[in-house]
């Protein structure tokens, strides 16, 4: 009987286990893919964040290319929200509030809103660098 239930609490702890070595391997995995993934991210938000400059300096004529760039940035920032994962970037400032930046120009396209999401995706995109370089001397 002793031999019976050492058996049934082995079985117990290795599933235990099993589910632990999961849980472990899938976040791992996630972390890898969003560092080899953030890079190339990073350089879309640098240059959404260069067009939506040139865009600025002539808003009235561009108006329709900063209207396209914009939808892209939220796209990307959204896309880094993403791959940051919940406390990076669900809860990060910087990103919600480049989001809230773009969703106020959406709602009323004027150039002082324009001007907010330049601003907030210039903080994201340091957000970003900085936890990439971290990452980097981590390791």
């Amino acid at each position: 009987m002793d031999l019976n239930l050492a058996g049934n609490w082995a079985s117990i702890v290795s599933l235990v286990l099993t589910f632990i070595n999961t849980i472990l391997i899938v976040t791992i995995r996630r972390r890898i893919a969003a560092s080899l993934t953030l890079e190339p991210l990073l350089k879309r938000l640098e240059q959404n964040s260069a067009e939506l400059n040139q865009c600025l300096a002539l808003y009235d004529a561009s108006i329709d290319r900063f209207n396209g760039v914009v939808a892209q940035c939220d796209v990307n920032v959204r896309s880094a929200r993403k791959r940051l994962g919940f406390r990076l970037g669900w809860q990060s400032p910087a990103v919600r509030a480049a989001l809230r930046a773009t969703r106020q120009y959406e709602q009323h396209r004027t150039r002082d809103n324009g001007q907010e999401v330049y601003n907030r995706l210039g903080a994201m995109i340091q957000y970003v660098s900085n936890l990439l370089e971290e990452k980097r001397i981590s390791g």
